[in-house]
């Protein structure tokens, strides 16, 4: 992990939303069948529908 300090508190929360944004709907996790969580929640969500 890297460790990084932020010149300004708007830096910094731009990149707290640049990591959530990924972490929501980017970031592939092999128990959710390799699928980003958005994409899962549309592919179950499409099956049920």
């Amino acid at each position: 992990m890297t460790l990084t300090h932020y010149q300004t508190r708007d830096k910094l929360e731009t990149a707290m939303r640049v990591w959530i944004k990924y972490y929501n709907e980017s970031r592939i996790k092999e128990n959710l069948g390799g699928q980003s969580p958005i994409d899962y929640r549309i592919s179950t969500t499409e099956q049920v529908a």
